[in-house]
């Protein structure tokens, strides 16, 4: 596994990553995982807490979980009091991380040029180990998701070509337990229009949750949104998935965190089918 530090994106923006190389050569080395993690995950040696999921740990589980792909972690522009995941390269934010969304571009051209930089880096052929994306985001880290999904139709409508193909290859996108703690109604996107993009764009969507976001009684608005989420890709026609872990224990942070464990094993079991 590789650290690259202040990887540059667009318009100056920077990035650190962890980049985990194929184990196997089955793939071709062409395909890659982008992942986003959530509030306290780390660089190993920065985590206070929970060190079982740094963003180490995290790459690493994704690597054995796709080991023909190339794997990269994004981590956070900053973690406010070294807790708090923000993401502001890609999406406007708060201190704590919380996001406003846009149709602006922003999240999609700082994300191609952030893995065309770290490609460079690597000296891998950009074209050839990103020629098929799965995005993945696990809890906080879905902002950047969500984000990328509201510039989808400015990127239809745009004339950048460079953009357009990047955003092609992103074929699946994988929500891990998403949420925040900020505006109850941007939680999971439900704007079928939106909605409607995924899936003209045939893209496949999974959707791994936990009682820690959908059985809390203290935030209710977090277990419609997710289902209003899933149910309208559902009635539009799309490729979505979803799986409910650990339903038989209560919420806790615990479990939060092992969603990322459960959706390996259930691809080991489709992969094995």
């Amino acid at each position: 596994m590789k650290r690259l530090l202040a990887v540059c994106g667009a318009r100056g923006k920077q990035n650190d990553l962890l980049y985990q190389p194929p184990a196997s050569s089955a793939g071709g080395g062409r395909d890659a995982v982008i992942c986003f993690g959530g509030d306290i995950q780390d660089f190993e040696e920065q985590q206070t807490s929970h060190s079982q999921w740094t963003l180490d740990r995290f790459a690493g589980r994704i690597g054995r979980c796709f080991p023909t792909r190339h794997i990269f972690v994004v981590r956070p522009a900053h973690m406010f009091q070294r807790s708090f995941a923000v993401y502001r390269n890609f999406v406007e934010s708060n201190n704590f991380g919380v996001p406003t969304y846009s149709s602006a571009i922003c999240a999609v051209d700082h994300l191609e040029r952030l893995l065309q930089s770290a490609c460079g880096q690597l000296e891998l052929s950009a074209e050839e180990a990103i020629s098929d994306v799965i995005l993945i985001g696990f809890s906080k880290g879905c902002v950047v998701l969500n984000q990328l999904l509201h510039e989808l139709p400015m990127v239809d409508a745009g004339a950048d070509d460079r953009l357009k193909t990047f955003a092609s290859k992103c074929r699946r996108w994988v929500w891990l337990d998403g949420g925040h703690n900020g505006k109850k109604e941007d939680v999971w996107v439900t704007d079928e229009a939106l909605l409607k993009e995924v899936v003209q764009r045939n893209i496949r969507v999974s959707v791994h949750v936990t009682p820690y976001q959908v059985s809390n009684p203290d935030q209710p608005w977090k277990s419609r949104q997710e289902q209003k989420f899933v149910n309208s890709l559902k009635q539009l026609g799309g490729n979505v998935d979803r799986t409910l872990h650990f339903d038989h224990l209560p919420p806790s942070i615990e479990s939060h965190f092992n969603v990322i464990e459960a959706f390996c094993r259930s691809e080991s079991v489709v992969s094995s089918d």
